[in-house]
């Protein structure tokens, strides 16, 4: 067995694993931009890097990870809330608990994300 292989099927097994362990959640990929970089195809190969666990949330602009809202919420708040204008008055206290409510409150998708990078080995 050849070590890309042996490196694939250990990749595959714990992605295996976690679907397994959480067959309820909806899977979703996360492909880097390389792989899909023309659209001048109807499809792209890639190669599964990993996956993991996380909360999605589609908004106007992008598909926000939970994690990455609570963190740094700045991006997030600039380019999805409506409410940004209305809480300028507030105390920065009352600013932080509505800005923190705001995004608990959207509809988060607990799932499993599939990392697809470009195949290196075909």
């Amino acid at each position: 067995m050849t070590g890309y292989t042996k490196a694939y099927r250990a990749r595959a097994s714990k992605v295996a694993a976690l679907i397994t362990k959480n067959p309820e959640l909806p899977i979703f990929a996360e492909v880097d931009s390389e792989v899909v970089a023309d659209d001048g195809y109807n499809t792209w190969f890639g190669e599964m890097r990993g996956a993991y666990i996380t909360e999605l949330w589609s908004g106007q602009t992008k598909v926000w990870e939970h994690d990455e809202a609570k963190n740094d919420p700045d991006d997030l708040l600039d380019s999805e809330c409506p409410y940004l204008d209305e809480w300028e008055s507030l105390s920065q206290t009352e600013y932080n608990e509505r800005t923190d409510r705001w995004i608990e409150t959207r509809p988060w998708t607990k799932c499993i994300v599939i990392q697809v990078g470009t195949p290196d080995d075909l």
